[in-house]
């Protein structure tokens, strides 16, 4: 594919279908919840840095093209032939006025003149320009932070920083950043985007709309499960109280890297248990009661336990989590 499009560069309309078919792939369905433009962007930015096609193609095609400009190669011929005026009007390099010039380039080479102005490339040095990889790291280093509302720029940082920390597994990540996102498909999300009929809890006698913070805070049925683990949390991290901020968007308090793996891992576990739990009532008509809720929770943080115990050896292990205690609390 890489070597027929530098040949045969792909229009507007085959770049729009394989971006399609790949977040159609990502999502499960042709439901997109978040905005493609921040998919793009890497972790630390807010997004999930899903690969940029027509970037990635158009960056390539015309680094060739560019590279080979001045070349005395048969294709560099038909390249000064085609597509001279594109590059002779930038002034990037000099090129002799001499020869026959074509007026109406063919298709595969307006796409020069289209990466020209949609990814600003006036603006880059020419040595970038001739090396992709570069180009490519020097368009992607422009992208903006995704803001989060309320939130300085340096607290935006330290939350997706923390929603994608390297210690969690992906589903915890993916998880954790769909709830800074509000893109969880809860029954407001989906009646806003009418594909739902409704938007209230599914939970009984809770008639509050069914939004990301009720979800994980607001609920009667969340409340009980966090008041549940206030124990678990205080004897694991030292945490005495807990706040939407800190479990929704991971606004910690100071504390040592451990103590802030631990409550991170803990936070993560639980917020999966109550997605889960949740997603058993509506579809399955199964209630589960708080204590099960907690146990599925403390399955989830077993598992980091287990990898603890394997890197740091058992005491180690014991002295971090306090897995003897859990017995004991529930």
């Amino acid at each position: 594919m890489l070597y027929l499009s530098l040949v045969f560069p792909p229009c507007e309309l085959t770049t729009k279908r394989l971006q399609r078919t790949l977040f159609e792939f990502i999502w499960s369905s042709k439901f997109e919840k978040v905005k493609r433009q921040i998919m793009h962007k890497p972790h630390h930015l807010g997004g999930k840095d899903v690969p940029n096609i027509k970037l990635f193609l158009y960056s390539k095609f015309f680094s060739l093209c560019f590279k080979n400009l001045t070349a005395f190669s048969p294709w560099a011929h038909f390249l000064r032939y085609a597509a001279r005026h594109i590059f002779r009007k930038r002034k990037w390099v000099s090129i002799s006025q001499t020869g026959p010039v074509l007026l109406s380039p063919p298709k595969q080479y307006l796409i020069l003149e289209k990466a020209i102005r949609t990814y600003d490339l006036e603006t880059f040095d020419i040595d970038t320009l001739k090396n992709p990889r570069k180009l490519l790291q020097q368009i992607k280093s422009k992208e903006t932070m995704t803001p989060i509302s309320y939130y300085s720029y340096n607290r935006t940082a330290s939350v997706w920083k923390l929603v994608n920390a390297p210690y969690l597994t992906n589903q915890h990540k993916d998880l954790s950043w769909m709830i800074v996102h509000e893109c969880l498909p809860t029954r407001d999300f989906q009646y806003r985007r009418r594909l739902s009929n409704m938007q209230t809890c599914p939970r009984n006698q809770c008639n509050s709309d069914e939004t990301t913070m009720h979800l994980i805070w607001n609920c009667d049925f969340a409340q009980q499960v966090w008041k549940e683990c206030g124990e678990l949390i205080k004897f694991c991290s030292g945490l005495t109280f807990l706040n939407h901020e800190i479990v929704l968007h991971a606004i910690l308090p100071n504390l040592n890297k451990e103590k802030e793996r631990v409550l991170l891992c803990t936070l993560s576990c639980i917020k999966s248990a109550l997605w889960k739990t949740r997603n058993i009532l509506l579809f399955k008509r199964d209630y589960i009661i708080v204590r099960d809720c907690i146990r599925l929770a403390l399955s989830e943080l077993y598992m980091y336990y287990l990898l603890d115990m394997k890197k740091l050896g058992k005491k180690r292990a014991l002295s971090i989590w306090n897995f003897h205690l859990w017995k004991m609390l529930f």
